[in-house]
């Protein structure tokens, strides 16, 4: 066990050094575009920082080989990258303070004029754009081709019952939103529902498009729950652990089994924080067979030799939740969860060869009674590991239950070093 978790530490952290070299080398660049202001658009590749923050200036390639070229917002009238498309605006901004502590007594907003790039949600012809500036301030935007307008939300105090301070809102968007959105009386009565919160704009307009039947593009509406599939393969170590309650069981008590394990996996990458989350599930083939041989020994002539064996093969569906940390293309990530598991075949013998001078017996027996092997595996998973591109490497532990259904007769500590390819 010693050996393979100083293995296991040692490829994690010769894998994450390799992946970090090649972040390093390559940066975090992506395909995409820009258009410059003589209105020609260059593809090429993209520093996607997956901004949370919209930018105001990003760096560029015409090759992954050559050399990035800044770009500022002045320079640019758009660019595109990662289902991320970003357009130049003059816009009125609502500069506002959302302090608590800090806002006006009064519901019109402080607006200044600034150029920024937009982030579009929606492109058709009702568009709506998305930008949140360096204070995390989130507004909305609606128009299209150059001209933007902003939708108006604002808190502010009044003055309430004893002189309090009342928070109270300014959803003039609501009534822009009425106006804009005229096509569809249906979607009418879901406005003065909308919060103004990137979710809920998003499903207005995901509504009012449904309902128009009107051509859109939604990059952003785009960022929904993905799918990725893969084929994962490695080693497995499995420590027994045995009582003895049953005859023999006792000899098998910390013996250990290194095997193959494999099998195909589903992730279901959740939208928000650029896909940090997921849910692994994974339908693997794992097994282990202890053995152990034990001789008896009373003199030259009279000694027996027990070899016992104990084993199980199971087809188990892994599910666990993970959670990522970027760094550039590569990441780190940690995951938990559940592992429950069929057993589709058994070893369970125990072998005995008696030799009684020139007599010799053997016998074979079943270690267990077959009614008391369970059928069924439950486990608790945890684990680490690095990806890069396709590739993910990570060393898992599993604790799992009783191999019978004599209560605490015996139980399985297993440790995984696990390849993963995604498609």
């Amino acid at each position: 066990m010693i050996f393979f978790r100083n293995l296991t530490i040692t490829l994690i952290l010769f894998f994450s050094l390799f992946i970090d070299s090649k972040a390093l080398a390559q940066g975090s660049y992506e395909a995409g575009y820009i258009v410059n202001l003589q209105n020609d658009t260059l593809k090429g590749y993209i520093d996607n920082r997956k901004w949370d923050k919209n930018p105001l200036d990003i760096r560029f390639k015409t090759t992954l080989q050559s050399a990035s070229v800044g770009y500022e917002i002045n320079s640019l009238k758009a660019f595109g990258v990662a289902n991320t498309h970003y357009v130049k605006a003059t816009v009125s901004v609502d500069t506002s303070s959302t302090d608590i502590s800090r806002l006006s007594y009064t519901p019109t907003p402080e607006l200044k004029t600034e150029t920024i790039f937009l982030l579009k949600l929606f492109d058709g012809a009702k568009g709506v754009f998305f930008y949140k500036d360096k204070n995390a301030r989130e507004q909305f935007f609606i128009g299209n081709n150059g001209s933007y307008n902003l939708l108006i939300h604002k808190q502010y105090f009044i003055t309430g019952r004893n002189n309090a301070k009342v928070i109270v809102e300014n959803n003039e968007y609501a009534d822009q939103l009425s106006a804009y959105l005229t096509n569809c009386p249906a979607v009418a009565s879901e406005i003065n529902k909308t919060t103004y919160t990137r979710s809920a704009i998003i499903k207005l307009f995901s509504n009012y498009y449904a309902c128009t039947n009107e051509k859109f593009s939604a990059p952003d509406a785009a960022n929904k729950v993905k799918l990725a599939f893969g084929v994962i393969a490695g080693a497995s170590l499995t420590r027994f652990s045995a009582s003895g309650k049953i005859p023999y069981f006792d000899l098998l008590n910390n013996a250990k089994s290194t095997n193959f394990a494999g099998g195909l996996t589903m992730d279901i990458l959740l939208p928000g924080n650029n896909y940090r989350w997921s849910i692994v599930n994974e339908l693997m083939y794992t097994s282990y067979t202890v053995a152990v041989h034990k001789t008896t020994y009373k003199s030259p002539d009279i000694y027996s030799d027990d070899n016992v064996r104990f084993g199980m093969s199971f087809i188990k569906l892994n599910n666990m939740l993970r959670v990522k940390f970027p760094i550039n293309r590569a990441s780190l990530f940690l995951n938990g969860g559940f592992a429950n598991g069929v057993v589709i075949s058994t070893v369970n013998n125990v072998k005995s060869i008696s030799t009684f001078y020139s007599t010799t017996t053997t016998t074979d027996q079943l270690l267990a009674k077959q009614e008391l092997v369970r059928k069924f595996e439950s486990g608790f998973l945890f684990g680490l590991g690095a990806g890069f591109d396709r590739y993910t490497v990570q060393a898992r532990g599993e604790i799992s239950s009783s191999a019978t259904d004599i209560g605490g007769e015996s139980s399985t500590q297993k440790a995984y070093l696990l390849l993963t390819y995604k498609f």
